[in-house]
């Protein structure tokens, strides 16, 4: 922009823009510029705020103009920036503009045939000094919560564990005249002896050039509006605490404050570098209670929400996956990011039920843990197995006697499988997939969920697309004019056929995503259901659906709408559902059972599995994996075992044999790829002496064998000579 001195056209402009928008009220249609509130729901986040530009919304007249322009004034006679509209834009009015922070007033003028008129004002109101701090960790490594023995902190929350430090960063902006010096001083109440102090300088405008939303480093040197506090480790003597945050000015007067919890964490289990294991995480706030009768909001303790008996499962996974079946999801299990959001890839959701029902019909209805159970059937150096079972119920704990049981299996590579088992109505309809990602109290969601290629999508031939949020096709609310202009389906001009690899994002500062496959499945991105935005007025606030009736909370029916349960509970955030669509199922038989009510009917039984993981590995890494789940190597030459009639399961990945001898050897024939095959081998001695593949004899960190399940680190993309050695006989 072209900064010049002010000059009487401008200010004829400004006073004749006064008396335009002091005059009687303006019709609908008149030309319009006012300013839009900053809203919590809507970047930028956090440090970025103080000093970010402000943003007004701009209509034109409805007569056509030639083009169009806003004039930034500051303090009426110093300058200007004049900021030309063009007709592409002039096109989507009502649009949005933004302009640098330190403007203090803006004018809309508009041109005919050579001719500026000015027709709007607006005044930009903001505080002189705005000032935002946040604290993490110190360190370059982001711990994951789950590692600590937590479980969705909090957004701004400051979880420490054993020797660890906090970095505070601290920006501030001034809104008046002349250079402003300020010392910032932080320290925790528990321990005022763990403090430091630094300095900011900031003055008018410094910000203006200044990109939000930029990754942060710790090794970064702060701007001169900002500042860096490191703070030694903290004493590990209480639960909680509160870190204090001031800024002073030269004359030592306390201008802003903020106080960041804090939560310490001195003892917590040891993590595994791979297993599941029995535990309560810890989860500081209370439960939220709506009381459906009366709207009114209480709260009960985390610790007095369910049965004492009851206990979360996590299983941890080498690379830092983290899978976690938590009661206050009421067990539907999701990955965990270091990141504290979390990715779930749904349940089996019906409805309606015989004699109707009371809002939705799934198993997340199920708050107090009636129906829904979790179990470690397997924790060994070669597989997790995890079992997780309910009832889809209603609002109100309503059943009718359908069930499922979710299975979930995992090896020492961080993938694993979803094996869901339905047994239904013969004439049920269910929904099986959707993704959702799961949010602490205070995380908005434009602030952690990347807007744009969301998901990604690639075929078995690796051509990609994906799917985009918002979406391209749903305006702002009626009269808005507002359009996002987000492509739906991205990549090559190729087409991308099923079955489809998905990588969907669990948080906008994690490289890790989840991964989703299922070979059966038939369905194009562009054929599922993509959840659209929810608006605070005319501003987005979400990029998709965002719910705060769950995970936790009690007592709020589905919404539609945001709402400010989102500072007091988690919420979710669903991006894309398979709706009513299913892939075909591995296996399904009918006839009469006994149902979960004890009761003889007609029913069906029905299984589904799918290759899921959370990984950072590149997408042909990812492509291989799904490449040899979908195709399965063959076993040729066998000798010293038999291939079992079942040869292939599905759910377990792996491929079946019985152990004859000692020593038994096979040419393990790839269609394509083979990637990290595994053996279920029955009537195997327990000693595992030797694996090689090849030439190659395996070493111990590409072998996992725990007397049933083998496991193996290699990956073929030809014939290859296996053989297996075990100490002992049969």
């Amino acid at each position: 922009m072209m900064r010049k001195t002010f000059n009487k056209f401008v200010m004829a402009a400004m006073a004749c823009a006064c008396v335009l928008t002091s005059a009687n009220a303006q019709p609908a249609n008149a030309p319009q510029i006012e300013l839009v509130k900053p809203s919590p729901w809507r970047p930028p986040f956090g440090i970025d705020r103080p000093g970010a530009p402000s943003t007004v919304r701009v209509k034109v007249s409805d007569a056509p103009v030639d083009s169009a322009f806003i004039v930034e004034a500051i303090d009426n006679d110093v300058s200007l920036v004049a900021i030309p509209l063009d007709q592409e834009t002039l096109r989507k009015s009502p649009v949005e503009v933004s302009l640098p922070s330190h403007v203090d007033k803006a004018v809309l003028i508009e041109e005919r045939s050579g001719k500026r008129t000015p027709v709007a004002i607006t005044a930009i109101e903001r505080d002189e000094l705005e000032v935002e701090a946040t604290a993490e960790p110190l360190g370059d490594a982001r711990v994951n919560p789950i590692d600590l023995g937590t479980l969705l902190p909090p957004q701004g929350c400051l979880v420490l564990g054993p020797r660890t430090g906090a970095i505070v960063r601290v920006a501030a902006s001034w809104m008046g005249d002349g250079e402003q010096h300020y010392i910032v001083r932080a320290w925790y109440s528990h321990a005022t002896e763990v403090a430091g102090e630094g300095t900011l300088t900031t003055q008018r405008g410094d910000r203006e050039s200044v990109k939000p939303l930029r990754p942060f480093n710790h090794t970064d040197s702060p701007a001169p509006w900002e500042t860096h506090i490191a703070l030694d480790p903290p004493p590990l003597n209480k639960d909680r605490s509160v870190l204090h945050v001031t800024l002073e000015d030269e004359a030592s007067v306390q201008k802003w404050s903020k106080d960041i919890p804090v939560m310490l964490v001195a003892e917590h289990e040891e993590m595994p570098v791979f297993g599941a294991f029995k535990t309560k995480l810890r989860y500081d706030q209370p439960i939220s209670v709506l009381d459906r009768e009366t709207n009114a909001l209480s709260t009960i303790p985390y610790e007095e929400g369910w049965d004492p008996a009851l206990e979360d499962v996590v299983v941890a996974l080498p690379g830092g996956g983290r899978f976690v079946f938590w009661r206050g999801s009421s067990y539907v299990p999701f990955w965990m990011s270091p990141m504290g959001t979390g990715l779930s890839y749904e349940w089996a959701e019906t409805g309606p039920m015989p004699g109707g029902f009371v809002d939705c019909v799934e198993p997340l209805m199920d708050k107090e843990l009636r129906y829904g159970r979790v179990e470690i059937i397997e924790s060994t150096v070669a597989r997790v197995h995890v079992r997780w079972t309910y009832q889809s119920t209603d609002f109100v704990y309503n059943v009718w006697g359908d069930a499922a049981q979710e299975d979930y299996y995992f090896y020492r590579d961080g993938y694993g499988t979803r094996v869901l088992t339905l047994k239904s109505a013969l004439d049920s309809k269910y929904e099986l997939s959707e993704f959702i990602v799961i949010a602490p109290q205070d995380a908005y969601p434009l602030e952690f969920l990347p807007v744009g290629t969301t998901i990604r999508t690639f075929d078995l031939k690796g051509r990609q697309g994906g799917v985009a949020f918002p979406k391209s096709d749903v305006p702002g609310p009626a009269g808005s004019g507002i359009a996002f202009g987000q492509v739906r389906s991205v990549g090559t001009t190729q087409p991308v056929f099923p079955p489809l690899v998905y990588r969907a994002p669990l948080h906008n500062g994690d490289a890790k995503t989840a991964i989703y496959f299922n070979p059966r499945d038939t369905f194009q991105s562009a054929d599922l259901t993509q959840f659209s935005p929810f608006f605070e007025g005319d501003e987005m606030a979400t990029p998709a659906y965002w719910g705060s009736h769950w995970p936790l909370s009690r007592g709020k029916t589905t919404g539609g709408s945001i709402d400010d349960r989102i500072k007091i509970a988690p919420s979710h955030n669903s991006l894309m559902s398979w709706a009513m669509k299913q892939p075909a199922p591995v296996s399904e038989r009918s006839g009469q059972m006994i149902d979960a009510l004890g009761k003889v009917r007609d029913m069906r039984v029905q299984q589904w599995a799918w290759l899921i993981g959370y990984t950072d590995a590149s997408d042909d890494e990812v492509l291989d994996i799904a490449r040899s789940y979908a195709l399965p190597p063959a076993i040729e030459a066998i000798k010293g075992a038999r291939v079992d009639v079942e040869s292939y399961n599905e759910a377990t990945r792996a491929l079946c044999v019985t152990v004859e001898s000692r020593d038994v050897t096979f040419r393990l024939v790839p269609q394509g790829v083979c990637v990290n095959p595994v053996f279920e081998m029955n009537n195997a001695p327990a000693d595992l002496m030797q694996v090689s593949v090849g030439a190659l004899v395996l070493g111990a960190d590409s072998v996992a064998w725990d007397g049933k399940v083998l496991w193996l680190r290699a990956i073929l993309r030809e014939p290859t000579q296996v053989r297996i050695t075990f100490r002992g006989t049969s």
